[in-house]
């Protein structure tokens, strides 16, 4: 009987205990010097003992070691609602306590035979940001119940809104950048008057629906005299100027402050 493939059995088995002691060895992390540990009593090789976590080594690890690691959680944006860009009909305000009230007399006139809004103030960026931006301007129909800015006559420059920083739905905008008209009345026959500084200031709702405790105070510059707005001219609506605007000693437009409790948005287009 041929006694050679039980020995390449055995010196197979052998080699493969061999090389599982070797890669044993290695897994553990010890060191193959003679000095990292004793010899056994029967002299058959060296046995090993457990490594130690020295004094330098747990140093890594001392908060004082260790650079504190970025800040990566999302920061809190100007997000405030799905709705880009949001409108709202200003020609709807009404007067404060010192509004002139002949001023009052012509607004409500021209109120009534208006077609489209007289003027609207838009938001853009309340999803998208970086930042909530205002623009304000008298507006056309662009299709059934919705408007954009007039082409003859551009709007406000666009310029950036305040939000609180406790309650962001609080937001408050200025624009003066450039003077704009407002446009009352029908389509095809539009009066109003010049504003050169506005500021609109109110809570949004959560989902942009409506503008709440709105308050407006406009300049309107001395290119409004001899300006036709309802039944009569601006100077006889609100007498005479009363506002030095370029500080020069001498007054050179009004100042008017309307307000509402509540606007609802309207369908805009940019």
């Amino acid at each position: 009987m041929d006694e050679s493939r039980p020995r390449q059995t055995v010196l197979r088995a052998g080699l493969l205990m061999a090389a599982l002691g070797s890669v044993a060895a290695c897994g553990s992390g010890a060191s193959p010097s003679t000095g990292g540990g004793k010899q056994s009593a029967g002299g058959s090789g060296p046995t090993l003992e457990s490594s130690h976590v020295g004094p330098a080594t747990a140093q890594l690890f001392d908060d004082e070691a260790v650079p504190t690691p970025p800040d990566l959680r999302p920061r809190p944006g100007p997000f405030v609602c799905m709705r880009d860009p949001v409108a709202f009909d200003l020609s709807k305000l009404k007067p404060v306590s010192d509004t002139p009230l002949p001023f009052w007399f012509a607004w409500v006139q021209a109120q009534a035979r208006a077609e489209v809004p007289g003027f609207v103030v838009v938001y853009t960026g309340l999803a998208t940001g970086p930042s909530i931006q205002q623009t304000v301007g008298a507006v056309s129909k662009a299709g059934p119940s919705t408007y954009r800015f007039m082409a003859r006559q551009p709007p406000s420059m666009t310029e950036a809104v305040w939000q609180d920083p406790n309650d962001p739905l609080h937001i408050a905008g200025s624009n003066d950048a450039r003077t704009f008209g407002t446009a009352f009345g029908p389509e095809r026959e539009r009066q109003g008057f010049y504003i050169s500084t506005i500021r609109v200031e109110g809570h949004l709702d959560p989902t942009c629906q409506a503008l709440h405790n709105v308050t407006v105070t406009m300049t309107l510059p001395k290119e409004n005299e001899g300006q036709r707005f309802g039944n009569q001219s601006i100077e006889g609506a609100l007498g005479p100027m009363s506002v030095d605007s370029d500080s020069d000693g001498h007054p050179d437009s009004w100042r008017v402050t309307m307000a509402a409790q509540s606007l609802d948005a309207l369908m805009f287009r940019p």
